[in-house]
């Protein structure tokens, strides 16, 4: 199995596995920090967590798991992510995903997100 701790992608974030209705894990993910109200990079922590937090959690794995790939060198992120959890991918998740990455590589990360 590919699934790696992909929390060091982002910020200091905590992972949790749990085993989904299609017999397979996904992540839940906490912070033990609170949020911080100043500077550029607390408010991005606060974006980030409420993207996160707000997304499907279906999303929030292929979306990590693609940018897990792309700091991996994985030439097509997406094609990889696709064609390692397809059912996750179906019914518009792959698109989602992609439409959250985007907005969280937008936000001004200590780590930047690759492009993919």
């Amino acid at each position: 199995d590919v699934d790696a701790d992909v929390t060091p992608v982002f910020f200091d974030l905590h992972e949790e596995q749990r085993r989904s209705e299609f017999g397979s894990t996904f992540s839940v993910f906490t912070t033990g920090e609170e949020f911080r109200t100043e500077g550029e990079e607390d408010e991005a922590y606060k974006d980030l967590v409420c993207l996160i937090k707000n997304a499907d959690p279906v999303v929030v794995d292929l979306t990590a798991n693609a940018a897990y790939f792309a700091r991996n060198g994985v030439e097509n992120p997406w094609e990889r992510t696709e064609n390692w959890k397809p059912l996750h991918a179906e019914r518009g998740r792959l698109g989602m995903a992609k439409e959250l990455y985007n907005r969280l590589k937008a936000l001004p990360l200590p780590r930047p997100l690759p492009d993919i």
